[in-house]
């Protein structure tokens, strides 16, 4: 997202002419290695263009005293409902961020997406969810008890983002893991590519998700 601005009060399909002000419509090397299906592209303002590339995590934890099978499915059911909605606003977020080749310029990323078609596929493939079985020292309880330290955990299986960021890849823009646990808690990991969203562009996806 550009910087401070919202996008949803703005056309979900951009024209591919612009990343940020980096020209890509006469510049005959932006299709390089895009993954099939990413036909649209999102602007980057320079800004983004030069902010870190990494994920930046988000985790919301809350209770969660029935985890049976129905309470569970049920939960992800409504979950699931409530990502749909948000990213219907903001579809670039299930696009990929890869790297923007330019005969002038170096070290450019571009962000890729797809049509609705594209967006509906690729959701199931951008959110999942996991059950965690208690270690002793990791019951829900005793995590409220010591002021919740998620250091505790493995992040790798909290959070769907790779553990690491190549652009060679194309990574996901954004993930979303919804973890249940054995004791009594559920903790929702959302990631977000640093170059596409800042602090307040995060808040306002979250707002919608709610």
């Amino acid at each position: 997202m550009s910087r401070n601005s919202d996008p949803s009060s703005t056309p979900s399909h951009r024209p591919r002419s612009h990343v940020g002000n980096i020209p890509t419509q006469n510049n005959p090397y932006a299709d390089i290695g895009v993954p099939p299906g990413l036909d649209l592209t999102h602007p980057l303002s320079f800004v983004d263009q030069c902010v870190g590339r990494k994920y930046v995590r988000r985790m919301f934890i809350f209770d969660f005293p029935d985890t049976s099978n129905a309470a569970v499915y049920k939960a992800i059911h409504f979950i699931n409902l409530a990502i749909t909605h948000a990213l219907k606003n903001y579809s670039f977020l299930t696009g990929r961020l890869g790297p923007l080749v330019h005969p002038n310029k170096q070290n450019l990323v571009q962000l890729r997406y797809g049509d609705d078609a594209y967006t509906k596929s690729v959701i199931p493939k951008i959110t999942r969810w996991a059950m965690h079985e208690d270690d002793g020292d990791s019951s829900y309880e005793k995590l409220c008890t010591a002021g919740m330290p998620v250091s505790h955990w493995n992040m790798e299986n909290f959070c769907a983002a790779p553990k690491t960021f190549d652009l060679s890849r194309w990574p996901p823009v954004f993930t979303m893991q919804t973890n249940f646990l054995m004791s009594g808690g559920l903790v929702l990991c959302f990631a977000f590519q640093n170059s596409v969203a800042d602090e307040q562009s995060i808040c306002w996806f979250l707002q919608r998700f709610a």
